[in-house]
Parts: C-alpha cells; sequence; structure tokens
C-alpha cells in the first residue's frame, strides 16, 4: 500500500538509538561449517538493510532447505522502551493483504458461488464501468479504476486527520468520482481500489458483515493462522511491533492504529511464523482446486508497465513474482513487508520490517539478496 505520508510530527528519536538493540538468528539441520557461514551472511543482510534505512526492527525467517528455517529477530520493536524484536510480535501486513482477499475470491470460484470473468456489476452497484470490469481484471490490477489513496480528495482528508474512520464505501467513493485511467483490461496499474471492490463483493456473496469476518472463517481459521487478525478501528494485539517513518536520518512514530483506511487493500497483521506460513499457502493453494491455483499465475501482467508499482517481474491474480519466486510485498505507513516462495523447491522467505523507509522497495532488495545466499550455498 503506497499513500502519501502526510502526518503530524510526532517524537523524533536519533538514529543510534532507534537501531540499538539486539540482533538475533539461529539455523537448524546443516552441517555446522555450512551453519555459522550461511547464516552469518544472512544475518548480515538483515543488518546491512536496517542500517541503511533507518530501520528499527525486523523479523526474518530464510527456508534454506534445512530440517528448520533459518530465524532472525533484530534490534527493537518499540524505540521508546528499546523492547527487541520477538517471534510473538505482530507486524502489519500491509499490501500482503490483497493475497488473502484475492486467495478468498478464489475459494469463492472453486465453490462455483462465482467466476472470474464475472462483471463485478453483478455484485456491487454503481461501479465506473462496472458492467465490463471483471472479478479476474480487479484481481489482476487491469481494471483501469482510480486508486482511491492516490486521489486528491483522500489525499487532502487524511492530511487534515490520519486517524479518522473510514469505510469501504467511503474509500471507494473517492476513487468512483474520479474518471477511470483506462478501460477495463487495456493494462496493469496498481490499484488499492481493486481489492477494496473485491472486499466488498464478498462481503455481498457471503451475507456477512465484512471481508474480513470471511477471509477469517474460510482462509485463515482453515490453515491455523490464529495470529492473522484485521484490527478495523483499533490497534494490533499485543505484542505488537510499532511502526515508524524513517529518512534524513531522523525516525518518526507512525500514527497508531491506521488499519480501516487501508481495509482490504491493507489492513490485515500477524506474526513472522503465520506470515511464512500464508507464503507456502500462496504456492501450492491448498483452499483451492488445482485448476484455480493454476489461475494465480496464468498470463501474468508486466508491471513495468506501471511506474508506481511495487517490485515486480510479473504480476498475477493478488500475486507477484521476483525472480522466479511468487508472493507478495506490502508497504506504508510504518511498515514493510513480504514473502515470497520458489515453486521449484518450495523454499519460503518472509520479510517483516517495523519501518516504511523513503525507498517502498526494500524488502524486495532484501529478499534478493538472501535468495541468492541461499543458492549460492547449495
Amino acid at each position: 500500500m503506497r499513500l502519501t505520508r502526510t502526518v503530524a510530527a510526532s517524537v523524533v528519536v536519533a538514529l543510534t538509538a532507534a537501531l540499538a538493540g539486539c540482533g538475533s538468528s539461529e539455523l537448524g539441520g546443516a552441517a555446522p561449517s555450512a551453519t555459522t557461514a550461511l547464516a552469518a551472511e544472512l544475518q548480515g543482510i538483515v543488518d546491512d538493510a536496517l542500517e541503511a534505512n533507518g530501520i528499527p526492527g525486523a523479523a526474518v525467517s530464510v527456508d534454506t532447505g534445512a530440517a528448520a528455517p533459518w530465524l532472525s529477530f533484530t534490534g527493537v520493536a518499540d524505540t521508546t522502551t528499546n523492547a527487541p524484536v520477538t517471534p510473538e510480535d505482530r507486524f502489519a501486513y500491509r499490501s500482503i493483504t490483497k493475497s488473502f482477499i484475492v486467495s478468498a475470491v478464489l475459494e469463492n470460484v472453486a465453490a462455483g458461488r462465482i467466476a472470474l470473468d464475472d462483471a463485478i456489476s453483478e455484485y456491487v452497484p454503481g461501479v465506473p464501468n462496472g458492467e465490463t470490469i471483471t472479478i479476474r481484471q480487479l484481481a489482476g490490477m487491469r481494471s483501469g479504476l482510480v486508486n482511491y489513496s492516490a486521489a486528491p480528495a483522500f489525499q487532502a482528508a487524511f492530511g487534515a486527520d490520519p486517524t479518522r474512520s473510514l469505510t469501504s464505501a467511503e474509500l471507494l467513493a473517492y476513487s468512483f468520482e474520479l474518471p477511470p485511467n483506462f478501460a477495463p483490461g487495456e493494462r496493469y496499474e496498481y490499484s488499492n481500489t481493486n481489492t477494496i471492490l473485491l472486499g466488498e463483493m464478498l462481503r455481498t456473496v457471503s451475507g456477512m458483515d465484512d471481508w474480513a469476518g470471511y477471509v477469517a472463517e474460510h482462509v485463515t481459521k482453515p490453515l491455523g493462522l490464529s495470529t492473522v487478525v484485521y484490527p478495523g478501528a483499533g490497534t494490533m494485539p499485543t505484542p505488537a511491533a510499532a511502526g515508524y517513518l524513517v529518512g534524513d536520518g531522523q525516525i518518526e512514530a507512525a500514527p497508531p492504529g491506521m488499519f480501516e483506511m487501508f481495509g482490504a487493500a491493507g489492513g490485515l497483521t500477524g506474526t513472522l511464523a503465520d506470515l511464512a506460513a500464508w507464503g507456502s499457502e500462496l504456492g501450492t493453494g491448498t483452499l483451492l482446486t488445482p485448476a484455480v491455483q493454476a489461475e494465480r499465475t496464468a498470463n501474468p501482467s508486466d508491471p513495468r508497465d506501471d511506474p508506481n508499482s511495487p517490485v515486480y517481474d510479473a504480476y498475477g491474480l493478488g500475486i507477484g513474482e521476483i525472480d522466479g519466486w511468487w508472493g507478495h510485498t506490502g508497504y506504508g505507513l510504518g511498515f514493510s513487508a513480504l514473502v515470497m516462495r520458489n515453486p521449484g523447491t518450495g523454499q519460503v522467505i518472509a520479510i517483516m520490517l517495523n519501518a516504511s523507509p523513503p525507498d517502498h522497495d526494500v524488502p524486495a532488495a532484501m529478499f534478493r539478496r538472501l535468495s541468492a545466499a541461499v543458492d549460492a550455498a547449495g
């Protein structure tokens, strides 16, 4: 999720204080010499990213192909208390939420309740071009609908009150009041509006109160992802990492909460273990039929068509590809994250950071270095 970082000034902490704390890692299953060398290299990559970008803390899991993943909990979860990052800490997943939403949509496709080429107007009224925009185009970022978080009216309202409560209908209204950027299916353009709209469709199809309840009942609960929740207008369950905005050698606390304004485009939160488990599900589709799972990566788009897109080599249905691995990234207002799976080996890399640095794609850069180190180690 990419949003204007116009927030009221809050406590600024020296960068060195923010990065003070501890880093720990472990690697299981490989030979001792290889374990020591690879663990040191992986931890060095995490340390480099935090230092270079002024990020207080990180939780990272790397499946090396050994009996257990390499785990790192580095830096601090809260710069005020200097509490270290722990395995129990929850982080905001931000746009990784999109992959949960699209998976819930595909679960409905697999059950025969909807079809990918249904028009969204069959489920949600009042959508510009709704009679021709399909569920497939929404899931694949090809609808042409304006990104609500880039709409001037939204940015003005957010700047005036970043903690205000916003419903999905209100978020969509910021997009719908502007003409679409292009005809449905014409090209790829990353837009938060797409998954907000899919969340509304899930509510209509299921008859439930909101998308979050559907995702909990049909996705996270069956998979045992007990920490993955949508806080709504509240805050993350504890223990939780605090989020920070960083840049120019300073760190600023992000506004608390901020989940309703992300909604189905970026409102989910959880632990590192559940994020890594989700990466496996994205790649295997245990909740889906094989045919529907295959739709995720069939005929993906080239994200280079959109200069504002997160870094991906290709983008399918709620899932992106980097260097042959498939998963999703997230970014915005105090948090950055990534989870990717190698379809050839089944390896999964999950990254959670409690900062949103000026470079939106820090997790992707970390991933590329981490995956290269694992490949080189054999």
